[in-house]
């Protein structure tokens, strides 16, 4: 996964450097940063529901 997401980063340099696709490069970079808050909040998500699980666990016994 971090290794498509270096991969990913780097082709999106790439573009952004070719003066023919700048407008391509910041559709790709406001759809990288849609998904990297989207993964950020299932992430927080995720891991709230994992504290919560995580102290309700011992209560029950």
């Amino acid at each position: 996964m971090l290794k498509l997401l270096a991969i990913i980063i780097f082709l999106v340099a790439l573009i952004s450097g070719a003066s023919w696709a700048i407008d391509l490069a910041d559709g790709l970079a406001a759809l990288i940063r849609i998904t990297l808050a989207v993964g950020f909040i299932l992430i927080c998500g995720l891991g709230l529901v994992c504290l919560v699980a995580y102290f309700q666990g011992p209560s029950k016994d």
